[in-house]
């Protein structure tokens, strides 16, 4: 009974709202008549609402008792059994059904890619970058040091060596990769597909010549760091399948004095965590974490270059290089070049596109003693 007595509340509220107004317009003379009627109407439809109220409170009264709630409504028997039926004889729309409402409710698409972050070998940064307009390049380099004799003033001053030379010859291979699609996928892909190909295929690249920087072989793939047979290496002094800090600080030892400032260790991530385990006898680690951004940490006071492809520490592998990158060498004859064909017959035919990306380049290791690997037992 207290909604239908607040219900009838308000409109009493309202009702003196509308008297007020009325009143107010009282003496303003023939020019406000319609704004009166407007408000007579008014007060007719509020009459007819309190008189639709009102009905509604008898209709609702059952035995004397008033039913005040929605809730007791639906608990009555004549509205349980209506319910009863619906439900018993209709089926209800569902997303999860097609025909049954689920076509009609699309899925939403991103209109772009979560792409999968992959590392890359950072050997190019470091190395020493050429360019060539032929097939290979030939470095010459530095054999044999000239002869130096200490004599007396008035001893004879006998020939000595003289400095031999030799070269590397670097040639230049290719690398490619091609991928075709369809022109309706270039043309209704909810992004552009064509620029996310550009830009991995091109990343692709990047990755497939850091690999190639360790563990290319040569003659039709660059030289690899890893794969040259004239850098030397020691041997751990650590448990088998393992190595220590003093291996890597006997590493430094085999290189020159004066490359000391452009050396650094190259290894993988999973080497890089397990040296920076290494502690000295006082408990503290070993590895010197960066405090300045763009500077890499260091261990014994040498950086790190980061090199995904080079080889786990396990038993008779190399996991850790050191030496001067600077005496590796890159050769680009081009960079990245892109070709696009679908004008081709068989292309048309099929309705294709192909994307085409080519690189050539060669690299090889000039000065071998400016390295040397570290052998696990």
């Amino acid at each position: 009974m207290s909604d239908m007595k607040e219900i009838a509340s308000e409109l009493g509220a309202i009702n003196r709202v509308v008297k007020g107004i009325s009143d107010d317009f009282q003496g303003f003379g023939i020019s406000f008549k319609e704004a009166k009627s407007a408000i007579a109407d008014q007060k007719a439809s509020i009459e007819k609402l309190k008189a639709a109220v009102d009905d509604l409170d008898i209709k609702m009264a059952k035995n004397g008792q008033f039913i005040a709630s929605k809730k007791q409504v639906f608990e009555t028997p004549e509205v349980k059994k209506m319910f009863d039926y619906i439900r018993n004889t209709t089926k209800s729309m569902a997303v999860n059904d097609g025909p049954s409402g689920g076509y009609l409710v699309h899925t939403d698409y991103l209109n772009y890619v979560f792409e999968k972050v992959r590392d890359v070998d950072e050997i190019r940064a470091n190395a020493t970058v050429l360019t060539t307009g032929s097939s290979a390049l030939e470095i010459p380099t530095e054999g044999q040091d000239a002869g130096l004799e200490w004599v007396g003033e008035t001893e004879e001053r006998p020939e000595t060596d003289a400095p031999t030379f030799g070269k590397v010859n670097i040639p230049v291979t290719e690398a490619h990769a091609k991928i075709r699609m369809t022109r309706i996928m270039r043309d209704d892909a909810s992004f552009d597909v064509e620029s996310y190909i550009t830009r991995k295929l091109i990343d692709r690249i990047a990755r497939g010549e850091g690999q190639a920087f360790i563990n290319g072989k040569g003659t039709t793939v660059p030289e690899g760091l890893w794969a040259c047979s004239k850098i030397g290496s020691i041997e751990s002094t650590a448990t088998a399948g393992s190595i220590g800090a003093d291996d890597l600080l006997d590493m430094t030892a085999e290189v020159p004095w004066a490359l000391e400032s452009e050396c650094a260790f190259i290894m993988n991530k999973r080497t890089e965590v397990a040296i920076r385990k290494l502690k000295d006898s006082d408990g503290q680690y070993l590895w010197n974490p960066s405090l300045i951004d763009g500077m890499p940490s260091t261990f014994g006071g040498y950086r790190i270059v980061k090199a995904p492809s080079a080889p786990d520490i396990a038993s008779s592998t190399f996991p850790v290089m050191y030496g001067a990158l600077k005496d590796y060498a890159i050769v680009d004859r081009q960079g990245v070049e892109l070709i696009v064909d679908e004008t081709s017959a068989t292309l048309r035919s099929k309705g294709q596109i192909e994307y085409q990306f080519n690189c050539r380049l060669g690299a090889a290791v000039v000065q071998p003693d400016s390295f040397i690997k570290l052998e696990v037992q």
